[in-house]
């Protein structure tokens, strides 16, 4: 009986693992423009029919495409990482060219617009300092540096400084970099937060704690909070405790195998008072989203 029930599992969620990977194969077909050999078309087609989503991808723009299609591969690429032990870590220790990318394009299309849309208005006097003259803003955890060009592209007086400790990530973040034609304003460092020695340099410092361990992350926001200028942001992210059970309990499970701080949203509220944040507070967070940002500043003078 428990073999049974363990097929029966099994044979329900595959359908809908091969569904989204048969999505993706769409995806990447309206994205790339690269038509899909018709026999496996008509498969991806069929199997979409067949759990109700033949018509899902009318009217989705190509860019959309894009931004769907990077988050089923780099979610599928990590989190079959599981199935064996060489690669079952808990680290962000990925070297593949298309997890980092991915999970840039993630970045580029769904942080950076949520930052500018949730975050800056919540954050007095962050408009301002974004737009003025000699901004700069400071991205822990720049990875491929996707995210820190659409913000360079959002604010044309801005300047980012993004480190990290993974120089994999780093190469391909110079080439996306030099690619936009960025490289006077965006300065890349291989550096973890934790040996940060700037001060009150930045207006905004993006925390990307879900892959940063609580080791480093403790005295790495303390050396945030000094690199901040006086009345600067700090912004950090725990998974939405609103969301469904079975979404959270994903969510925690990739978190844990990013290395991250595992930080409850009030957990995460109170180290940032206890290292001497102000203002500190959870941002209303969207239906459906699966982070919950955590605003603090430092105290103005």
């Amino acid at each position: 009986m428990a073999i049974q029930a363990l097929q029966e599992f099994i044979g329900r969620n595959m359908v809908a693992a091969g569904a989204l990977a048969a999505l993706g194969a769409a995806l990447d077909a309206k994205a790339s423009g690269a038509a899909l050999d018709p026999t496996i078309e008509k498969r991806v087609q069929d199997l979409l029919q067949a759990v109700g989503a033949g018509d899902i991808l009318h009217g989705v723009e190509r860019e959309h495409a894009a931004t769907m299609r990077a988050i089923i591969r780099a979610m599928y690429l990590i989190d079959g990482k599981l199935l064996f032990e060489r690669t079952r870590t808990s680290a962000w220790d990925h070297v593949e060219t298309e997890i980092l990318q991915s999970v840039g394009e993630i970045a580029r299309s769904l942080h950076a617009p949520a930052f500018a849309r949730d975050v800056v208005p919540a954050c007095e006097g962050l408009a301002d300092r974004l737009r003025a003259s000699g901004a700069c803003l400071l991205d822990v955890g720049v990875g491929v540096a996707r995210s820190a060009v659409a913000l360079a592209e959002m604010w044309p007086e801005l300047r980012i400084v993004g480190i990290d400790p993974w120089e994999p990530a780093l190469q391909l973040a110079r080439e996306n970099v030099d690619r936009a034609g960025l490289g006077h304003r965006i300065e890349l460092r291989r550096l973890g937060v934790e040996a940060l020695d700037d001060r009150a340099a930045f207006d905004y410092v993006w925390f990307a704690n879900h892959f940063i361990p609580e080791r480093f992350a403790l005295p790495g926001l303390a050396r945030a909070l000094g690199a901040l200028r006086p009345g600067g942001w700090i912004g950090v992210a725990t998974n939405n405790e609103a969301a469904p059970p079975p979404v959270l309990a994903l969510s925690r499970l990739r978190e844990a195998r990013w290395g991250g701080t595992g930080w409850s949203t009030s957990a995460a509220e109170e180290v940032l008072r206890e290292t001497g944040f102000v203002d500190v507070r959870a941002l209303p967070t969207p239906p459906g989203a699966m982070i919950t940002m955590i605003v603090g500043r430092r105290r103005p003078e």
